[in-house]
């Protein structure tokens, strides 16, 4: 039953960073039941975890919040405020011009875990995001520059980053198989990260 369910909020997007975020929530907590409305891939993704139940994302989904919407409503409200608390997690939720835009919803507590605050450049965006962490149970920043912002707020706290915690033990190979490389490409482009556009020939 979703009452008895955490709605886990965060990047749905099939990236493995944030998604390392969700796996770390997951290992920790095996006995909190956790529900997460994403797309359908995320369900073979997060079959090992008999605590998570997915709730694709799939077209009928779509079509369904769509219709909803027509009355003002999302089904992802709907569904989150069955919930008994929500979870968001993640690392950079809070840039300019994204982040919620709203105050936090749904019933029970609402957690935000592991984020980082900015770039922003407005005064408003400050004040929008800070509406939102003093309306939540529990605010943790993984870097002391975002905390010291919102310091003054009697919830928010600093630890390190949650994706160190990851018991990556079940991916550690042989140290004599090197046929393996990971690469991290970051998108610097204007449009996807204007704040740090002026790097991208250099990276």
């Amino acid at each position: 039953m979703l009452t008895e369910r955490v709605y886990v909020d965060g990047y749905y997007d099939l990236n493995f960073g944030d998604d390392l975020f969700f796996e770390c929530l997951f290992q920790r907590y095996p006995n909190v039941p956790f529900l997460c409305v994403a797309d359908p891939a995320y369900k073979k993704k997060f079959s090992k975890y008999s605590n998570v139940e997915v709730l694709p994302r799939n077209v009928l989904f779509k079509v369904g919040n769509r219709l909803v919407s027509l009355f003002g409503a999302s089904l992802f409200k709907m569904i989150q405020k069955k919930c008994l608390g929500t979870v968001l997690i993640g690392g950079s939720m809070f840039i300019e011009p994204g982040g919620p835009k709203t105050s936090p919803q749904g019933r029970g507590f609402y957690s935000v875990l592991g984020v980082n605050y900015g770039p922003a450049q407005t005064r408003s965006y400050e004040e929008a995001a800070r509406d939102f962490f003093s309306q939540s149970y529990d605010v943790c920043f993984r870097d002391r520059t975002s905390y010291d912002v919102f310091s003054d707020l009697p919830n928010v706290r600093v630890a390190p980053d949650i994706a160190y915690s990851l018991d990556y033990s079940q991916y550690v190979r042989d140290p004599a198989d090197r046929k393996y490389v990971f690469v991290s490409v970051i998108d610097l482009s204007a449009d996807q990260r204007p704040s740090l556009a002026m790097y991208k020939d250099g990276y």
